[in-house]
């Protein structure tokens, strides 16, 4: 038998698959994500009775699965899976759609309808704007607040918990000395 891993960097799980991979005397190449090259006309990847796809970076796993997936290579996973995982709202229909419980989601596609969103959750919404993206304050609650609905609104880069009281930052003036034209 014959697996090629698709990598990025080793980690300490490519590490122990390939120790497994040794004990069981099984043929191993890899193929660094970084340093593949792939002709869509013509391959030699069907020497690999699988591959295994272990990349970090989502793009280039998802397009690398796309590819060898088209050339009817097999792969675990295969690209369907791998863009079904790498999408949160997809995940999370494709688990509603199997009967998997999953915690309350809303979908909301602008600033507007987030903060709508939020409030319907019976959480109160503070819009905070920024030059770039508008980060949204969750108040009134007591304790603890799951941020899985939360997480899983479009559009939703990160949740960050402040676990202490916010205190506004004072600010101290500093005269600094101007130059003189004599």
């Amino acid at each position: 038998m014959k697996i090629g891993v698709l990598h990025s960097i080793m980690r300490v799980e490519e590490k122990l698959l390939l120790k497994a991979f040794e004990e069981r005397r099984v043929n191993v190449e890899l193929l660094n994500d970084r340093e593949v090259i792939f002709n869509l006309v013509s391959h030699d990847y069907n020497k690999f009775d699988v591959i295994l796809e272990r990349c970090i970076n989502h793009s280039r796993a998802l397009h690398s699965l796309m590819i060898l997936n088209d050339q009817g290579v097999k792969t675990i996973n295969s690209a369907y899976t791998a863009n079904i995982c790498g999408d949160k709202l997809n995940t999370t229909i494709k688990l509603v759609k199997a009967g998997v419980p999953v915690p309350e989601v809303r979908v909301a596609f602008t600033e507007e309808s987030a903060l709508e969103a939020i409030e319907a959750m019976g959480l109160q919404a503070a819009p905070i704007p920024g030059s770039e993206r508008t980060a949204i304050g969750v108040l009134g609650n007591q304790g603890y607040v799951d941020d899985t609905a939360i997480r899983n609104l479009s559009g939703v880069r990160e949740c960050i918990h402040v676990s202490k009281p916010y205190k506004p930052v004072s600010y101290t003036h500093l005269t600094l000395p101007t130059k003189r034209i004599v």
